[in-house]
Order: C-alpha cells, then sequence, then structure tokens
C-alpha cells in the first residue's frame, strides 16, 4: 500500500511539473482556448485592414465572388492547397474575385486561421455582399478526425468541434455559398453546415478517411477538384461528377475509398445544374 501512494504521488507530482502549455498540447485544445496560444504578429492588423479596403472596392458586377480559404493545419501542402484553388475560382470567374487565404504563414498574404480571425473575415464580407445575388466560395483545407477539423501551428496543436467551425460562417447564413471541406472524416462535419442556400461537398465520406496528405504537393481532394475547376461552362454537378472520378484514379493504389460527398441546399438544386460561371 505504501508503494501504491509513493507511486500515486510521484505522478501527481510529474503532472503538476508539465507546463500549461505542454498539457494542453498533449490533451488537445479546442478552437478558442488553441488560440490563446498561438502569437499573433502585429502585421494581422494590418493585413486584415487591407483586406477591408479590397472589399469597399466598387461593385463591378451584378454577382460579386467572393472566396475564402482556410489551411487550419501549417503542413506545407494545405498552404499549397488554398492557393491552387484560388488559382483555379479566379480563372473560372475573373480577375475581380475578391479573395482572402488564412494560413499559419511567414508570407504576407496570409492571415492566420483563428477562429476569432475566420469571424472578422466572414463578418466584414457579410457586410459588404449583397444577399441576393453574390456568392461565397469556402475552401477548409486540413487533416480531421469524425466532427472535429484538426489545428497546428508551430508545435502547438488543437482541434475544431464542427459545432464551433460552422459558426464561424454565422455572418454568412444568409448568402449563396459553396462549402468545399478537405480532410479526413469530412462528411462528419456536413451536418452542422447544412443550410438551404449553400452547397456542401467534402473530400470523404463522415467514416472514411481521405488521401494524398505527405509526399505529395495537393491532397488527391485538392488535385481532382483544381482539374474538375477547369472544365469550362460545367455545372457543380460536373465538377463534382469530375471530382469524384478523379479522386477514384488516384486511389487505385489504396485499400479504400475516401468516397467525396455533396449536400445541396433546397433553394440551390438549380444553381447546381446550371452552368458554375460568373453572372
Amino acid at each position: 500500500m505504501r508503494k501504491f501512494l509513493i507511486g500515486l504521488l510521484a505522478a501527481i507530482i510529474l503532472v503538476a511539473s508539465i507546463s500549461p502549455s505542454l498539457a494542453r498540447h498533449l490533451k488537445g485544445m479546442n478552437c478558442d482556448a488553441f488560440d490563446k496560444f498561438v502569437e499573433t504578429p502585429n502585421s494581422q492588423a494590418d493585413r486584415f485592414g487591407a483586406f477591408v479596403k479590397k472589399l469597399e472596392l466598387v461593385r463591378k458586377r451584378n454577382t460579386e465572388i467572393y472566396f475564402v480559404g482556410i489551411a487550419f493545419h501549417s503542413d506545407v501542402y494545405f498552404e499549397n492547397e488554398i492557393d491552387l484553388i484560388e488559382c483555379r475560382i479566379v480563372s473560372r470567374f475573373g480577375n475581380d474575385v475578391r479573395s482572402v487565404k488564412l494560413s499559419y504563414s511567414s508570407r504576407d498574404q496570409y492571415l492566420y486561421p483563428t477562429a476569432s480571425m475566420i469571424r472578422k473575415v466572414t463578418k466584414a464580407i457579410g457586410e459588404v455582399s449583397n444577399k441576393k445575388t453574390d456568392l461565397i466560395v469556402v475552401y477548409i483545407t486540413s487533416h480531421g478526425a469524425r466532427n472535429k477539423i484538426i489545428t497546428k501551428h508551430d508545435d502547438i496543436g488543437g482541434y475544431i468541434w464542427d459545432f464551433d467551425l460552422a459558426a464561424m460562417f454565422d455572418s454568412l447564413s444568409h448568402h449563396k455559398a459553396i462549402f468545399f471541406i478537405q480532410s479526413c472524416y469530412s462528411g462528419s462535419l456536413i451536418d452542422q453546415f447544412e443550410n438551404p442556400r449553400r452547397v456542401i461537398i467534402t473530400a470523404s465520406a463522415a467514416e472514411n478517411k481521405s488521401f494524398g496528405c505527405g509526399g505529395f504537393r495537393f491532397t488527391h481532394f485538392g488535385s481532382a477538384l483544381a482539374k474538375g475547376l477547369l472544365r469550362n461552362n460545367s455545372s457543380l454537378n460536373d465538377v463534382f461528377v469530375a471530382l469524384k472520378m478523379g479522386v477514384e484514379e488516384l486511389e487505385q493504389s489504396n485499400f479504400e475509398s475516401s468516397n467525396p460527398q455533396m449536400w445541396i441546399g433546397r433553394d440551390m438544386s438549380s444553381f447546381a445544374t446550371a452552368p458554375f460561371v460568373a453572372q
């Protein structure tokens, strides 16, 4: 009994000696706790200010397109991917696309993808955009678990629950929007994002992994989507069919399929079958 008590005391002392940041890292933090451990450079305020000024430019067409690319994890292929998809959206809709990219990068064009920054970005877009005519395209990429997105900056790791992630876009709940979500088990996030004015396309079904992380410049989903977006005058449905075929080709050597999913809100049925081009 005495040995047991001594061992228990030693374990308590060891746990108490672990720094709070390391203990939280080992346990995994939710999004708001994670944000507190991210040292945000002063330049982030200037970058956000420049983004807001870009939003205030004079409208040039009936339907403005907004692109939001978010790489929650610091692995470089996620950052590569938001660059790639932004490029394809601009190619498809023109140089007037109003875009913002969030990633834990030292490059000047990125905002940090903290929960608070994403809320500020989506609030700013919601305030200047036209709810009836404009289109918001969101591309989210990271590692994932069931009902979670994994986030990582330097050596600090955490997670974002599906309901917390969806809440970051509450300012856009009345806008026409497309969400592309790339992560393992990303199909499990659909329920929280469902909205009559949204189309949600995920890299995998709720119980499946997605592939291409590590050893590739982009994930399989990102590569296949980029290729699908090159199909001129195709509908969003056509893009998804091409995307799914592309993913299946890339996964031929795998033992399992990711099985990408598409969910269409009731107000978006005709939109999904119409040419996916600028109006």
